[in-house]
């Protein structure tokens, strides 16, 4: 194929796709890819070869560029599909052990709290799962009222002063059962 037919192939593939957004096929004997590009201007220009270089030398290099970011996309998928597996497992644990968590992320320009709660913390607590916004107020409404005190103290240090602590309390569902729970900082 010659170089004036492909220039005119990756002319005539670009313009039909909206300004924005350019979609460049390069085809040769062996290899056929596209390259996407997002910006204010489709234009191609750019993706001819440089002065001095063959197009085929262009192409494969090209070729290369696209089959290494292929790879990397494929290796990102894999890695992203293990990790919803590894919390699927996570979920399904906690759930038949009846254990949840709870991470705090405590932003150093402000006093605000940034609270997540594991779907199982939400059902020991006696809520559906992601049906409120976790807080430490609605954590510790469900604390028996004698045992409050001393959790919210607990709380404290461990945000204040980073002390891990174990604390055994009660808690006091809806249909106002009691549930003794472990909870184990670090």
């Amino acid at each position: 194929m010659s170089a004036a037919r492909s220039c005119l192939l990756v002319s005539a593939i670009s313009s039909s796709y909206p300004q924005g957004v350019a979609v460049t096929y390069f085809l040769s004997a062996k290899f056929a890819f596209s390259l996407v590009r997002l910006g204010t201007n489709a234009e191609v220009s750019a993706l001819y070869p440089p002065a001095g270089i063959s197009l085929a030398a262009f192409v494969g290099v090209t070729t290369v560029m696209a089959l290494m970011l292929a790879a990397a996309i494929a290796e990102r998928q894999q890695a992203e599909d293990l990790l919803r597996k590894q919390e699927a497992s996570l979920t399904n644990a906690q759930r038949v052990a009846q254990i949840g968590n709870w991470d705090w992320d405590e932003s150093p320009c402000s006093t605000q709290i940034s609270l997540s709660w594991s779907d199982e913390l939400y059902r020991i607590l006696g809520f559906v799962p992601r049906s409120i916004p976790p807080s430490q107020e609605i954590f510790l409404q469900r604390v028996h009222r004698d045992d409050r005190e001393q959790v919210r103290q607990a709380l404290e240090r461990a945000r204040l002063l980073y002390k891990p602590y174990r604390l055994c309390y009660r808690l006091v569902l809806p249909n106002n059962l009691e549930r003794t729970v472990t909870n184990k900082s670090k």
